[in-house]
């Protein structure tokens, strides 16, 4: 609390001070330096930080979100009412009324807690999401030099080329975010205590939307360190990052879907060790045969475009409606299976 209060700080008294410092001079900009010397105490601060009015503004927007945030987890996991040590007190007994909202958030904790307390998992899970990124940077490393990729930083920023590097930023993480076995085994990980899930009060397709929300969070955040590198390493624009984060979350959402499906038809039950729900399960291979040809196929129809001449907006609405269109039919046919 106190470390994301006083970055709010921080960056709110920069920001005021830089924008109240427009057109005044002498005494009163003295004035107005000692004040802010008194905000921002940091010394030299100019000469470490030099950040963008508006990204000292979206910082100040984030710690007021984290804040939000960790009081909201606060009272999530302490509660409104608990009981001190050696204080005697009455304890009321109350009906609990269950929701959905309530069968969600169970459900969604269990997910969480199954994956990340198996190391099995969390390796063969998280490799190919949180690795796969760091390679396109370190290849560029390797095998260029600094010249290079100043250039290639330069052709990134340019406008005639600006598109073709938001296509190719959106291959690298549509293929990536294609890689993904938390989806496509999220049935078979049950193994044994599968029959429990058609016991509990949650139907079966609710507990597959489920699994695949929380496969698609953790493939968000391979999406966001990719964005990030190339935001900070390629020198992309913000709209160029909002544009790979939008298409490549709704292509990470179809493939997840796409995995769970798979997985929820014929379900690996039977195995003797976590291992094999991941690395020797037919569903995970073919989940990621059948994404990469999609993206195969996607990336045909964007080059057919753009020999075409279709303009940049057109092939984004194509990438998004089309996508969208898919996941539309995948949670049908999701909606309708029955077991």
């Amino acid at each position: 609390m106190l470390a994301v209060t006083g970055i709010m700080v921080y960056f709110a008294g920069s920001l005021i001070g830089v924008l109240l410092s427009n057109g005044q001079t002498g005494a009163e900009r003295d004035l107005l330096n000692r004040v802010h010397d008194l905000i921002v105490p940091f010394p030299f601060y100019n000469s470490y930080i030099r950040f963008h009015p508006g990204l000292k503004l979206f910082c100040i927007i984030l710690a007021a979100v984290f804040i939000g945030v960790y009081y909201y987890l606060s009272h999530l996991v302490i509660g409104e009412k608990y009981a001190i040590y050696d204080k005697e007190g009455r304890i009321r007994l109350k009906a609990v009324k269950y929701n959905s909202s309530s069968k969600l958030r169970s459900y969604f904790k269990k997910e969480y807690q199954t994956f990340f307390r198996n190391p099995v998992y969390v390796i063969n899970g998280l490799f190919g999401i949180f690795i796969t990124p760091f390679l396109l940077p370190l290849s560029f490393r390797i095998s260029a030099d600094a010249e290079n990729i100043e250039q290639i930083r330069a052709l990134v920023s340019a406008s005639e080329f600006s598109f073709y590097a938001v296509l190719f930023a959106l291959a690298v993480i549509v293929l990536t975010s294609a890689i993904n076995v938390v989806a496509s085994s999220s049935f078979s990980r049950e193994g044994a205590s599968f029959w429990i899930m058609k016991i509990i009060p949650y139907s079966l397709k609710r507990q597959a939307f489920v699994k695949a929300l929380f496969s698609t969070s953790i493939s968000i955040m391979g999406i966001i360190i990719n964005c990030l590198i190339f935001k900070v390493y390629f020198n992309y624009s913000f709209i160029q990052i909002g544009i790979i984060s939008f298409v490549g979350i709704l292509f990470a959402v179809l493939w997840n879907l796409i995995g769970v499906f798979i997985d929820m038809k014929r379900p690996k039950l039977e195995w003797t060790n976590e291992a094999e729900a991941i690395k020797q399960n037919v569903n995970v291979v073919f989940s990621i045969l059948l994404c990469i040809a999609i993206s195969i196929g996607y990336f045909f129809a964007a080059a057919k475009m753009l020999q075409n001449g279709f303009a940049a907006g057109g092939i984004i609405t194509f990438l998004s409606c089309s996508v969208c269109i898919l996941i539309l039919l995948v949670c049908k046919g999701i909606a309708s299976h029955q077991e």
